[in-house]
């Protein structure tokens, strides 16, 4: 949620040891892309050389780095490059608060411990936004839908127009049970007889309602989800494929997406096993180096369970899938091996 407003995700993958919560000594931290920073090596987005953290702390969390601050606040500051880390708070040296170690040291894992995964990118290393397509269009639609509520409002209300009343008058009274009426006063002598009228309200265009939902539409468009994302089938019958098709926007855009984000998550795995490997946890060695990732989605649209089913039970027939990966469709087996086990027993 937050890639589609920052334009990118930043996560950090670092070893901490000393935290009691952590089994294997391994954080996964998740940084505000407004306090990173980094360069990476040529057009090879993926490999950081650097990378930067800037926050502001209050001084109660400067104390737990160990540094006393003058004023209310002060700046947070990490460095990091494929040897070693650099951490300051206003330019002094932090301290670990689990053990008081100063935090600035070498560690020579040989990669620089950050992943940013773009939203969507373009031209450059940082990730697009959905916000800015949007805004103008957003602005306008709000400004319409004003528009039309205004004349709403004074077609509700309407102004009054009145001619020879007598001075002192209109009066609003009060009848006996409560309701106000206007006194417009009373004929004197040969002078006209009050007249209070409510004046015609503007009349609204037939046009306002269709352009203010060619409006929505093209803000929808701009942000990949089209009407039939929210349901709206316009009232006709369609076939499935046909309201897939229509999907095609959002389905495309999260494809791409799904890009970015299976080679950011295969890189932070990736560091994770370096990680284990080098301190030795989780009985990983060098050889789970390197080796193919993968990344498991949901589908991008439900899938019928009765289809399914019918799918699963037409490739088994015909021998194009093995029980595992039958099984694996379902989805509704937590353990697969026992599963398969429990069948043969039966």
């Amino acid at each position: 949620l937050s890639s589609q407003i920052d334009g990118g995700v930043v996560y950090k993958v670092t070893w901490d040891p000393n935290d009691p919560n952590l089994s294997l000594g391994i954080r996964w931290e998740n940084i505000p892309v407004e306090e990173f920073w980094c360069s990476w090596s040529g057009t090879n987005y993926w490999n950081l050389t650097d990378a930067w953290i800037k926050r502001t702390i209050d001084s109660d969390t400067a104390r737990e780095y160990g540094v006393e601050i003058s004023g209310q606040s002060g700046e947070y500051r990490e460095h990091w490059d494929k040897k070693k880390r650099h951490i300051t708070v206003d330019g002094k040296p932090a301290k670990n608060p689990n053990n008081g170690n100063l935090m600035s040291e070498n560690h020579e894992w040989g990669f620089v411990n950050f992943i940013y995964i773009p939203h969507l990118r373009a031209k450059s290393f940082w990730g697009l936004s959905l916000v800015p397509d949007g805004i103008g269009l957003a602005e306008e639609l709000n400004s319409r839908l004003a528009d039309e509520g205004d004349a709403i409002r004074l077609g509700v209300h309407r102004l009054l127009f009145g001619t020879d009343i007598n001075a002192g008058f209109p009066v609003a009274q009060t009848l006996p049970n409560g309701q106000v009426w206007i006194n417009g006063g009373k004929t004197i002598g040969n002078q006209k007889s009050p007249n209070l009228e409510p004046l015609d309200p503007p009349q609204i265009p037939a046009s306002v309602g269709g352009f203010n939902s060619t409006l929505l539409e093209l803000l929808r468009i701009s942000q990949f989800t089209p009407s039939i994302a929210y349901g709206e089938e316009e009232g006709s019958q369609r076939s499935g494929q046909t309201l897939y098709s229509r999907m095609w926007p959002t389905l495309a855009h999260v494809g791409f997406e799904r890009g970015w984000w299976t080679m950011g998550k295969n890189l932070k795995a990736e560091m994770t096993l370096r990680l284990l490997a080098k301190y030795g946890k989780g009985s990983i060695t060098e050889k789970h180096l390197g080796l193919r990732k993968r990344q498991v989605w949901s589908p991008k649209v439900p899938v019928d369970r009765a289809a399914l089913v019918l799918e699963v039970i037409n490739r088994s027939s015909a021998k194009l899938i093995s029980p595992k990966h039958a099984l694996e469709l379902l989805g509704d087996k937590p353990n697969i091996e026992d599963e398969i086990a429990l069948n043969e027993q039966w």
